[in-house]
């Protein structure tokens, strides 16, 4: 099965990864793995609009929605690779790109602003 509308991003990570397509719908697939890329036959589609996704060498799941909030996915782990939702992280500013591994969230800012934060700086929200 093909992801619709086409992919804008696609990030790995050890649980599995993360593609998102140009309608901002965000899609996970487990099948593929750091030893073989064959493209993934079956897709499972993630709730809510999301314009990027970035999946770290730990499994970390960070995404940036069309507002420009930042979001990490919660519970991502091998046991249970859809996880248990969205954690919205307050971050200052409008974002348009995230990065993150080794504990460090890099944010660019539609502002053109580069943040570095510890990940216990972004707060989740209250």
């Amino acid at each position: 099965m093909a992801v619709q509308g086409e992919l804008k991003y696609y990030s790995c990570g050890p649980v599995g990864c993360y593609g998102m397509n140009k309608l901002d719908e965000s899609h996970v697939t487990l099948v593929v793995s750091g030893d073989s890329c064959p493209g993934p036959e079956k897709w499972y589609c993630i709730p809510g609009s999301l314009s990027m996704v970035e999946v770290s060498a730990d499994g970390e799941v960070h995404v940036v929605n069309k507002h420009g909030s930042v979001f990490k996915r919660s519970g991502v782990s091998a046991c249970n690779p859809f996880d248990s939702g969205w954690e919205h992280l307050r971050v200052a500013g409008i974002s348009s790109h995230v990065s993150y591994d080794r504990g460090v969230l890099w944010i660019i800012c539609r502002s053109g602003e580069v943040q570095k934060c510890r990940f216990s700086e972004a707060l989740p929200s209250e």
